[in-house]
């Protein structure tokens, strides 16, 4: 039991670690999509800290903003 508590911790800490690392080291990150970014270099994922989880229920846009279908110039 100890031995799988102790691996559990050295596997946080060494998570800690890494982030740490990549936040200081490496300044070459992904645009945000969907919530999250990533950094290039080492692939890690990280949550945007300034989005709202509960805003994902958002309401359809208005009318006036959504997406027109285009009109044919062939006819």
């Amino acid at each position: 039991m100890r031995t799988r508590v102790a691996r559990r911790e050295s596997r946080t800490v060494l998570a800690s670690l890494g982030q740490l690392w990549c936040r200081m080291m490496h300044n070459d990150v992904a645009w945000p999509v969907q919530g999250h970014y990533r950094c290039r270099r080492c692939n890690r994922v990280y949550e945007v800290p300034w989005e709202d989880s509960s805003a994902s229920t958002e309401a359809p846009p208005p009318a006036e903003l959504r997406a027109v279908k285009p009109i044919s110039i062939a006819a």
